[in-house]
């Protein structure tokens, strides 16, 4: 998630299209359900077509949302809706009420255009960082992948490697004399173990993740939701925009329903500005900042496993009995193999017995 090369972005980053097709989404769609239609490049979109995975595919899907947010246009405002906020209050006779309804209106209208955004913000976040575990597994089965081609090349079969290195004597020599272990025997011990021999603990280790994350994610989608402003907050900005506005009185239905849909698209306006930054900086805080620095969490849960429920994700059980049957095997082998010895010595014996008769002879 710190950004690194190791998961090989040309084979498993995606491009915006990829990802999009990979998550069942065509593009966004709007409160109607209805797909908003753009090109990535017209509208600015970074690295569009680029491969990527990680923390560089999180913010790509920030931006994407960014431009949409910036690119929605408030809904439209019909006659029944501004009669429906108005309720009987006369709007031709008080300001403060006319700012009121267009405040209500404004409110409403940005819960309208954001809501479905945040849900499908949420949603492909969360897309981007289950896929982090995807790859880190490519990414341990390459290193497992490389190294036992390592360990081939270094096989005692290989002559010219053999020739170049000294022989496992003088090793256990020189390690002997020096007092610590050879380096040989250390790149041993540091090999990556084959994490598919134990797929309940890794099933496990997933299981930690996807909840930490699913978690993390719910907390930033609610702090996102949290950012509608009630229609009180929005009055309070919308009184100082309407300060040089007149009484709208003597005006007809339509001119009142203009004054008021211009007055509530500019609160429209300014509400869906401080929205959309908001909400960037609180998938930031509440999402990838925790996913990238808090992962101790999940370890410190692994520490604090039973033993009995390691016992079980690491089936130390059924690994038992395999090791007990083939040590049972071995030394069912070893009590043959000194049976079919010992034959061979009396069988050495009396081939000697014979020989030495002859040569007396």
């Amino acid at each position: 998630m710190k950004g690194s090369l190791d998961g090989n972005p040309a084979q498993n980053g995606q491009t915006l299209a990829e990802e999009k097709e990979a998550k069942g989404v065509a593009t966004w769609v709007d409160d109607n359900y209805e797909p908003i239609q753009f090109e990535p490049q017209e509208w600015h979109i970074p690295y569009w077509d680029t491969r990527l995975y990680g923390r560089q595919q999180f913010e790509r899907v920030l931006a994407e949302f960014k431009a949409v947010a910036d690119h929605r246009p408030i809904p439209e405002i019909t006659l029944p809706e501004v009669a429906t906020a108005a309720g009987s209050i006369n709007l031709s006779k008080n300001v403060s009420e006319y700012v009121w309804v267009a405040s209500d209106i404004a409110q409403q209208k940005i819960q309208t255009v954001f809501r479905p955004l945040i849900e499908q913000l949420y949603s492909r976040e969360l897309y981007v960082l289950k896929r982090v575990a995807k790859i880190v597994d490519k990414m341990l089965k390459s290193k497992r992948k490389q190294e036992s081609l390592k360990a081939q090349t270094n096989r005692p079969g290989n002559r010219l490697q053999n020739l170049a290195q000294p022989s496992p004597r003088h090793i256990h020599s020189a390690s002997a004399s020096s007092g610590h272990p050879s380096s040989t025997v250390s790149h041993s011990v540091k090999g990556t173990r084959d994490f598919t021999d134990f797929p309940f603990f890794v099933r496990c280790l997933k299981d930690l993740y996807f909840n930490f994350i699913e978690n993390q994610a719910l907390i930033a989608k609610e702090k996102c939701l949290e950012e509608f402003a009630s229609t009180r907050l929005l009055y309070w900005e919308a009184t100082n925009l309407a300060g040089k506005k007149g009484p709208l009185e003597g005006k007809g239905p339509l001119e009142i329903k203009r004054s008021v849909a211009t007055l509530a698209t500019e609160l429209f306006h300014n509400t869906r500005k401080r929205m959309t930054k908001n909400i960037l900086l609180k998938f930031y805080e509440f999402l990838l900042i925790p996913v990238q620095s808090n992962l101790a969490e999940i370890q410190q849960q692994v520490t604090y496993l039973s033993d009995p429920l390691l016992d079980e994700l690491f089936q130390v059980q059924v690994l038992r009995d395999k090791y007990e049957s083939e040590h049972r095997q071995l030394k069912e082998k070893k009590t043959k193999l000194q049976q079919e010895e010992q034959i061979f010595e009396q069988a050495v014996q009396k081939f000697k017995q014979k020989t030495s008769a002859i040569q007396a002879l």
